[in-house]
């Protein structure tokens, strides 16, 4: 018990460097943000206010996450990894502005930036108060025994390379079929086609199937690396090839970041050096090569009435591909700058703020409070329940904007809607609970069903460009794909009664 002690001490006492650090940064960030308050030109301000919340956020993620080995990033705690992308996108992304904008990004008002930097600031302060405060027993037992339901039924073995590709066939024929019948395969074909179709009854079992693409490569990588069944040439490199293909044609970045993730954890969890080139290999091909790809199939899908169909877009992006132009040819023009946009998300809160409620009013706070409940009931048995549109709404009433376009919604600005800043404090304090219980409750970093569960969500959690209820009524569905592959993936537990609780977080910390 002594040297338990002494070792704790040992390491809180290695710690305390980056424990003055992170002050030094969030002192830093405040200083830059004064500094930027009292400039008189506004593009100046917006860059002084613009790195001040970069490196306040920053401080926030160090002082947070000081007692992980790797800042949590590496330990797969999806809050880290949000707060680093909330610190780019809405912090240090912002400077951008202050050149000259296109498409959606001129409607903005540059003058509402400064004070939507200052409440996104404070929201994730609110967001790091809330993660701190999940960290409480009570909570962790709860996110715990909820959590052990499912994962505590399945071992970490992972099934057989031939079913494995048998699930991930499924996968894509779930996305065939649902290409037919909506009209939609990722960001090709017409928009407008989702917004009316997707209350058809059979869109959420596809997109449980659907997700089970990513789920059927992460159990072959886990056996290429973390159990070395298989090699890495023969069971998992033809579907990895297929898989990206893939997700290059959707045209949407993430699909390929989340491939990405289904190879990458897994030779994460195996430990060594290979985690680490594989992150630097990702980053590099994902700017040389997916970025020109992506924004290239987005441009040439899109015309001036519209976007092409489907089939239309499959041919001409596939030409692009195969003949290379898309990386050797890349867009320099608009395609660019909409990546650029997409990147920066504090336009999103500027103008909801700028228009809310002044010109628009607050939406209703029971839109968030039913939001799980008609989540839980399948379109099979409420044919009418509503389809929330949220992107394609946004899009027409604050960009004043065209219907056949979509924009998404950040977290703050979203909850913004619904009442404003005391609103958006609230729930980030709530988000960032969830999100605590959920990091200490998987350990994505030493059991499979949890690295399930990080792949799964890593998108939708860590880019932050979904509206709070629609996250809600979509997070049955989410919660149950994530049941479907971890059952299709893992092989069920033999010899360990159900509810046998794996190590906890703040357990594996102690042991190491």
């Amino acid at each position: 018990m002594t040297a338990r002690v002494e070792s704790r001490i040992g390491a809180v006492e290695a710690r305390m460097p980056l424990v003055g650090a992170s002050f030094v940064l969030i002192a830093a960030g405040l200083l830059l943000g004064g500094i930027g308050l009292g400039r008189i030109d506004l593009d100046s301000r917006i860059n002084f206010m613009s790195f001040g919340a970069f490196v306040y956020v920053l401080g926030l993620f160090l002082l947070v996450f000081v007692r992980e080995k790797t800042l949590g990033l590496l330990e797969l705690r999806l809050g880290a990894w949000f707060l680093v992308y909330g610190s780019l996108v809405f912090g240090l992304a912002t400077v951008s502005i202050t050149t000259r904008q296109l498409g959606s990004g001129a409607i903005v008002d540059k003058a509402s930036i400064p004070a939507a930097l200052i409440l996104a600031a404070f929201a994730f302060t609110a967001w790091a108060v809330g993660y701190s405060g999940g960290g409480a027993a009570i909570v962790r037992r709860f996110g715990e025994r909820t959590f052990g339901l499912v994962a505590d039924r399945r071992s970490e073995v992972v099934r057989g390379p031939l079913f494995l590709v048998g699930i991930f066939a499924l996968g894509v024929g779930a996305d065939i079929v649902t290409a037919v019948f909506l009209g939609r395969y990722g960001y090709l074909g017409n928009a407008t086609v989702d917004a009316v179709d997707s209350s058809a009854w059979y869109i959420q079992p596809l997109l449980v199937l659907s997700n089970l693409k990513s789920a059927a490569l992460f159990g072959l990588a886990m056996r290429v690396f973390v159990s070395k069944k298989d090699t890495w040439w023969a069971a998992l490199m033809p579907v990895a090839v297929v898989a990206v293909a893939l997700s290059l044609i959707t045209g949407l970045k993430e699909s390929f970041v989340t491939m990405a993730l289904a190879v990458g954890v897994p030779l994460l969890l195996s430990g060594g050096r290979r985690s680490i080139l594989w992150i630097v290999v990702t980053a590099l091909g994902f700017v040389l090569v997916v970025s020109p790809i992506v924004d290239g199939i987005r441009q040439d899908v899109t015309d001036g009435r519209g976007r092409l169909t489907v089939e239309q877009s499959l041919e001409v992006a596939a030409q692009g591909v195969v003949s290379g132009r898309y990386v050797f040819q890349p867009v320099v023009t608009d395609g660019s700058a909409t990546t650029l946009e997409r990147l920066r998300l504090i336009d999103n809160l500027a103008l909801i703020m700028d228009k809310t409620p002044s010109d628009i009013p607050y939406r209703s706070l029971d839109e968030v409070a039913t939001a799980p409940v008609t989540g839980l009931i399948p379109r099979l048995l409420w044919p009418d329940k509503p389809v929330r549109l949220s992107g394609y709404n946004f899009y027409v009433e604050y960009y004043e904007g065209g219907g056949s376009s979509s924009s998404a919604i950040t977290l703050p600005g979203s909850l913004y809607l619904y009442g404003g800043a005391g609103v958006v404090l609230l729930g980030m304090v709530f988000v960032g609970l969830a999100l605590r219980m959920a990091d200490d409750a998987a350990g994505a970093a030493r059991r499979p069903a949890g690295a399930l569960l990080f792949l799964l969500v890593f998108n939708v959690v860590v880019k932050q460009e979904v509206d709070a209820a629609t996250f809600l009524a979509g997070l049955p569905v989410l919660l149950l794909s994530w049941i479907v592959a971890s059952v299709c993936v893992l092989e069920p537990r033999r010899g360990l009664s159900v509810g046998t609780p794996a190590l906890t977080h703040a357990e594996t910390q102690s042991m190491t």
